[in-house]
């Protein structure tokens, strides 16, 4: 949302009148609170309202990997060159990332576990490494992930972006489960995209993943075809930083 905000200028008098545009975060961040200025310029009162004005933007972003072993290679590659657009840091435009895999310990890269893209993707690779048995209920990487989120920054001054992308193959978690989960996740402001690849049959199950946002869910019948998908989510993301003036 951006407010137009114009300085009063009386007629016959020769004052420069001052434009300004002030971005504030909506619907979710505005805040109905505002700062009232009163203020004298050459003995003329002036009145202006102007809203708390949004932090600068982060992001903290969580891979959940369901894959199969002979598909890691594809999903690391495309997590590479996702990141590669971010900044890694706690400042403002920059991005830390974290990851689960879904097999059954669970291997996890917590915030900010890595400080360079390639620590973070040599990281991932350990994780793809390990050789578990696959855990076929996706929605707990929802349950397990929303306290990764919990991790703080040394840069107080950022608003944070909460995004979970998943890399979902085949899916055994109970329709109900994924509603439960989905709705938690929305519920603690963090966006959740799905790219589910493989029989199209398991959609109507996924979407649950993602309450009425089916323009976060995504199909591809191979991950190999995913990266366009996660350029759109990359675009997505970022699209709606209204602080970037």
């Amino acid at each position: 949302m951006a407010l137009l905000v114009v300085s009063y200028c009386p007629t016959g008098q020769d004052y420069v009148c001052v434009l300004s545009i002030v971005r504030c975060r909506t619907p979710n961040n505005f805040d109905d609170n505002y700062h009232n200025h009163d203020y004298n310029d050459h003995d003329h009162n002036h009145h202006t309202y102007v809203p708390y004005p949004c932090k600068p933007q982060a992001y903290d972003i969580l891979f959940g990997i369901a894959t199969r072993k002979d598909e890691y290679n594809d999903v690391r590659d495309q997590i590479d060159s996702f990141i590669r657009h971010f900044d890694i840091g706690d400042g403002p435009g920059q991005a830390r990332f974290a990851s689960i895999l879904n097999t059954v310990s669970r291997p996890t890269l917590k915030f900010p576990t890595s400080k360079t893209h390639n620590a973070f993707i040599a990281s991932l690779s350990r994780s793809f490494n390990r050789d578990e048995d696959y855990n076929w209920m996706n929605h707990e990487l929802l349950k397990l992930g929303r306290p990764l989120f919990d991790s703080k920054r040394t840069d107080s001054t950022v608003h944070v972006k909460k995004v979970v992308i998943i890399f979902g193959g085949d899916n055994k978690s109970a329709v109900g489960d994924n509603i439960s989960e989905g709705v938690k996740t929305k519920q603690d402001n963090i966006q959740t995209y799905v790219i589910s690849y493989g029989l199209s049959n398991e959609l109507g199950r996924i979407y649950h993943l993602t309450p009425n946002r089916p323009d976060r869910m995504f199909h591809v019948e191979t991950v190999k075809q995913s990266q366009s998908k996660l350029d759109k989510i990359r675009e997505d993301i970022v699209s709606d930083d209204l602080c970037d003036l």
